[in-house]
């Protein structure tokens, strides 16, 4: 009785156990688990909000699109080179640097140290109005005088800040847009130090011992910022892509423009060498290939397309500005990549074949440069 009893016992025992089992596994089908989404956990960055519509965010909104309608865009500058000049206290060299960068390359900076402070400004700059307009010849050697006062050069970032906004009033005022409002008119500076690759600085320059720098309270600053380098990503993709197809292009025309240049010229290799002895075999295969030559015109004209649009290519793509002339460049490059691409096409018939090439290099490698 008592070994029945206890295969009874263990019998309820899995009666039980499978009757949870089933009930349990229900539960999780119809309830799943969710999974866990390390995207939602908190990572110690604020959480980057939509800022609302308001007339302040429309009015900078307007001003940048507004700006960069006349000045165009740059690349984040690199400030490194300039903040180790500042470190070594060339405040003038740095200056010419950033004006450099402001597109105002032949200013002559001078810097005046002034002793006492006038109210809160720890920099001005006197603007003549018979400035010359912006990009003109005649802003080479104009005489620019920066006054620095008390406190301007409290951090290396900041002052390259001050800097870029005073030479700001000189791009500004060059291209005839100050505002009657001085407030409203620090506002569009600022962000033209913004627009002209100086964000940088200006994000970490903004606050230190001295307090907070600039004409932009904290919320317009980020909204400005945000939109800088969103257009930026824009203006970046828009001339990759059209690189990508100006490449594109090349890469198609360029071995059919090469290998015609190449081919005449080792014609006129051996046409300079009439002491050379062909074999018997290649004699007459060699005769025909002065059938191919190109009129010497047409093989000049070759090969300035050629150089012309690597020329247009590499400047492209080492330009760090959008708008203006760097848009203009960009459309010649596109136009010229057609036309190489269209000549390269009209000149399929022309292209000698892999055994003729061979044929002619043979009699001409021992006079050719590697």
């Amino acid at each position: 009785m008592t070994v029945i009893a206890f295969l009874f016992f263990i019998a309820v025992v899995i009666a039980v156990g499978v009757s949870y089992y089933s009930k349990y596994s229900k539960r999780r089908k119809s309830k799943p688990r969710a999974k866990s989404d390390t995207s939602q956990r908190p990572t110690g960055q604020p959480v980057e909000r939509e800022r609302p519509i308001t007339p302040e965010s429309l009015k900078i909104k307007a001003d940048i699109d507004a700006l960069i309608e006349r000045i165009g865009i740059n690349e984040k500058i690199d400030d490194l080179p300039i903040i180790e000049l500042l470190v070594d206290d060339k405040i003038k060299e740095a200056a010419q640097i950033i004006a450099k960068h402001l597109r105002l390359p032949g200013l002559s900076i001078s810097l005046e140290y002034k002793t006492e402070a006038e109210g809160k400004e720890i920099a001005t700059i006197p603007i003549s109005p018979d400035l010359p307009m912006y990009g003109s010849s005649r802003l080479d050697n104009y005489p620019i005088t920066i006054n620095l006062y008390p406190g301007h050069d409290s951090n290396p970032s900041r002052l390259i800040y001050v800097l870029a906004h005073e030479l700001s009033h000189i791009v500004l005022a060059s291209i005839r847009f100050v505002d009657k409002s001085k407030e409203v008119h620090e506002r569009q500076t600022d962000l033209a130090v913004l627009l002209l690759g100086f964000a940088t600085s200006f994000k970490f320059g903004r606050d230190d011992t001295q307090g907070t720098a600039g004409y932009l309270p904290e919320d317009d600053f980020n909204y400005a910022y945000k939109i800088y380098e969103e257009i930026l990503d824009s203006k970046r993709s828009a001339r990759s892509k059209a690189i990508k197809h100006a490449r594109y292009l090349y890469d198609g025309a360029v071995s059919v423009i090469k290998t015609i240049i190449m081919f005449d010229q080792r014609l006129d290799v051996l046409k300079s060498h009439p002491e050379t002895r062909l074999a018997d075999k290649d004699a007459q295969a060699v005769g025909l290939l002065f059938q191919l030559v190109v009129p010497a015109d047409e093989v000049s004209s070759l090969s300035n397309l050629l150089s012309t649009f690597e020329k247009q290519l590499k400047l492209v793509e080492k330009s760090v500005f959008y708008g203006g002339n760097s848009d203009k460049e960009i459309k010649l490059l596109d136009k010229m990549a057609n036309e190489l691409w269209m000549t390269a096409n009209k000149k399929t018939s022309q292209v000698p074949s892999d055994e003729e090439i061979e044929l002619l290099k043979k009699y001409t490698d021992k006079w050719v440069e590697k």
